[in-house]
């Protein structure tokens, strides 16, 4: 006898919970898989500035790179944010790890021997951002530039 009043009192109590049945409810465009952040450094007023983007790639190293190369968005323009970094460069981009901090970025395409001092701080950056992403950087962390045949010297990052 309990039993039964106890399924009459649970089936008195779900069936009155005040939910009414209703049509589909469009809720919009189905979440997309969301890429990650990587940081890469623009300049304001010669200065420069880490500036959060989103990237697709898996390669936290290569995906920054290729945001500091496309250049510049509408908000960052609107923000009075430049960069140094010549508009165009194509081409696959290399970045290999060579030991002991020091880090190697390659745009075959890219004619880099006439990069401004500037352009290669904010590669120099990016890169040591993208791959110490708020660790301690040692002392030893150098990136070079290599595109075509020409092969920047080392550079550090101030900022880090």
């Amino acid at each position: 006898m309990r039993r039964v009043a106890a399924l009459l009192a649970l089936t008195s109590l779900l069936s009155g919970c005040g939910v009414r049945p209703s049509d589909v409810i469009p809720a919009g465009e189905a979440p997309r898989k969301a890429g990650h952040s990587v940081t890469i450094y623009l300049l304001r007023q010669g200065a420069l500035v880490p500036v959060q983007r989103t990237a697709s790639q898996d390669n936290t190293w290569v995906a920054a790179v290729e945001a500091l190369l496309a250049g510049l968005t509408e908000p960052e323009r609107a923000r009075g944010l430049v960069t140094a970094v010549p508009a165009g460069v194509t081409g696959a981009v290399g970045v290999h790890g060579l030991g002991n901090g020091q880090w190697e970025v390659r745009l075959p395409g890219a004619a880099v021997a006439d990069w401004p001092a500037l352009a290669l701080d904010q590669l120099a950056c990016t890169t040591l951002a993208a791959t110490y992403r708020g660790q301690s950087i040692p002392d030893t962390a150098k990136v070079a530039l290599v595109g075509g045949d020409q092969r920047r010297p080392d550079r550090t990052c101030e900022v880090l």
